[in-house]
């Protein structure tokens, strides 16, 4: 039985060249999309990465500020992830506090109001 080739982000483009090589389509134009599409999905990831590097970065310092324990910052962290994508999909303020409620149970409600306050603040999607 034949080796089967790991899944990787490689894949997919291996899978267009098959698919331009059956439809005739010339190498240059397969080499050009190839480059725009890796500079336009590293472009987006990228942008994203940075997002939630600085809200990781405001939010543990709100949590250094507040005394809260190293081993509790994940939860925040993850509350902080959430509710900022939530504003970027623009779901309306009543999901939002689902998504508050939902963290309130096991975390401190007033560092959670400052965290989602920061967000709003500094982070709202267009802004």
């Amino acid at each position: 039985m034949a080796k089967r080739r790991p899944f990787t982000g490689a894949s997919v483009f291996r899978y267009l060249r098959k698919q331009a090589e059956y439809l005739g389509v010339p190498e240059d134009v397969v080499n050009s999309y190839k480059t725009i599409e890796v500079v336009v999905r590293t472009g987006t990831w990228n942008s994203r990465m940075d997002t939630f590097s600085r809200i990781r970065n405001e939010v543990i310092g709100i949590l250094k500020q507040a005394g809260i324990p190293n081993y509790d910052w994940g939860k925040y962290i993850a509350f902080a992830q959430e509710y900022y994508k939530a504003m970027e999909k623009g779901w309306n303020s009543a999901m939002r506090d689902a998504i508050v409620r939902k963290y309130s149970e096991a975390t401190d409600a007033t560092v959670l109001g400052q965290i989602r306050s920061m967000i709003e603040r500094v982070f709202a999607p267009g802004a």
